[in-house]
């Protein structure tokens, strides 16, 4: 059987899947417990309103793209350079976006970015930009990235980074064109930072 978490996650997958079809505003709650295959009685249990499912869902989401990002940071490994380090970071965040992109049919995406401020303001940062901050602390601690007296704090070169590579994601480019960008930036920033 499984555990409240799993069922949750059941539902805020089920969830995801309404909003990406139909947005914030045409899904209603027995929309998502329909999609859930659960009670509407039930889905209260685990959420008290559109807005704290939607939130969720948002969470959930980002949650994905944390992973997925870790997961590619893995795969090159502890001994990669900086620039392959954070190729791979956003490279699967850009992967991802983009693949949501393609699937769905209504403002979702918008709707996702409007709200992720509020857990900006909430948190500090999104989650994969501490994982960019950690990745880029990391490389100055380690002296892959040396610090000169005009050297920024690494905190504000990596919120720098990250703020760069989203600008790229939510361009009006092609994939491909959005990879070349990217691979630029970071091109760029790692041989501005050594230099």
């Amino acid at each position: 059987m499984p555990s409240r978490s799993q069922r949750r996650e059941k539902i805020l997958e089920a969830a995801g899947n309404a909003f990406l079809a139909n947005g914030y505003g045409d899904v209603t709650m027995q929309d998502v417990a329909k999609e859930a295959q659960i009670s509407r009685a039930a889905l209260y249990t685990y959420f008290g309103s559109k807005q704290e499912v939607f939130n969720g869902v948002i969470e959930f989401f980002l949650s994905v793209i944390v992973q997925s990002s870790i997961d590619a940071l893995e795969r090159v490994g502890e001994d990669a350079s900086i620039y392959d380090k954070l190729f791979a970071i956003f490279d699967a965040r850009q992967r991802l976006r983009l693949g949501l992109d393609s699937s769905q049919k209504s403002t979702f995406s918008y709707e996702l970015v409007k709200n992720h401020h509020k857990i900006v303001e909430e948190k500090g940062a999104l989650p994969i930009q501490r994982v960019v901050k950690e990745v880029v602390n990391k490389a100055y601690a380690t002296g892959e990235l040396p610090t000169f007296a005009h050297t920024p704090p690494p905190d504000s070169v990596a919120d720098t980074i990250f703020l760069s590579a989203t600008a790229i994601l939510f361009s009006d480019a092609s994939e491909k064109s959005k990879s070349e960008n990217l691979a630029t930036l970071l091109s760029v920033f790692s041989r501005g930072l050594n230099s």
